[in-house]
């Protein structure tokens, strides 16, 4: 399947794919750059001395107490922490995967606007809940920024067939609700309710992109913008008369 024509850009909601689609192919530009950033990151925080790491995953990574308070970067900053390896692993996995798929549907600037606001989006729920639940707890990784793209390449692919590694086809719809569902099934499980809202918010978030839910959003707020105005002030039309209107 060939990805869209270079310097065109559909609109959010509006491109399908038109044949099959392999899932675990060679990554792509951006999904290789989102590889190196993460994996450049981890080590970084792995070589960096005991007192300087303990400081790094205190402000860098998302403690919902400060995210949601005098340290709002945590929002950001988060999504390079990786606390321990299996956790690198996985996003690493999902970024191999879904970021690939999806720039190839779309372009490698849509796949990572909707990684970053997918990512900030579950950031702000899990540092929400947290102040809840846990407002000193860490948390890291860029789980919600996949699930962002984990629904977007679900609402592009739909119905066409999605092959994962050449051995396993099922519909792009259905690859992309088991790639969400398992996270929940496994959160809802192990009551990990803090986890489960950064998971779900950056899900949503992608599905609004690729929908182009949030241009929806913004149109209706113009137009309420626009109404309010026209009740505030008074719009005098003007007449033919140049005594009376300046035309």
């Amino acid at each position: 399947m060939a990805p869209p024509p270079r310097g065109r850009s559909s609109p959010p909601g509006s491109f399908r794919a038109a044949g099959p689609t392999w899932l675990g192919a060679r990554p792509t530009s951006g999904a290789t750059l989102l590889l190196i950033l993460e994996t450049a990151a981890f080590l970084v925080v792995v070589f960096l001395t005991p007192g300087l790491r303990e400081w790094v995953t205190s402000h860098l990574a998302l403690v919902p107490r400060r995210a949601l308070g005098p340290e709002p970067w945590q929002l950001v900053t988060s999504g390079l922490i990786h606390l321990n390896p299996l956790a690198l692993a996985g996003s690493l996995m999902g970024i191999w995967f879904c970021a690939t798929a999806l720039e190839q549907l779309t372009s490698k600037s849509r796949m990572l606007t909707t990684f970053v606001v997918a990512q900030i989006a579950g950031a702000a729920a899990i540092a929400a809940v947290g102040r809840l639940l846990s407002p000193e707890a860490i948390f890291g990784g860029c789980s919600p920024g996949v699930a962002g793209m984990i629904a977007g390449f679900g609402v592009y692919l739909g119905a066409v067939p999605v092959h994962l590694f050449g051995m396993v086809q099922m519909r792009g719809r259905t690859a992309a609700l088991l790639f969400l569902g398992l996270p929940v099934l496994i959160d809802l499980l192990n009551q990990q309710w803090i986890g489960l809202a950064g998971w779900l918010a950056g899900a949503a978030a992608g599905y609004a992109l690729a929908t182009g839910a949030t241009e929806r959003i913004l149109l209706a707020w113009d137009r309420f913008r626009l109404w309010r105005l026209r009740r505030r002030y008074k719009v005098i039309q003007g007449g033919r008369d140049p005594k009376r209107f300046v035309n």
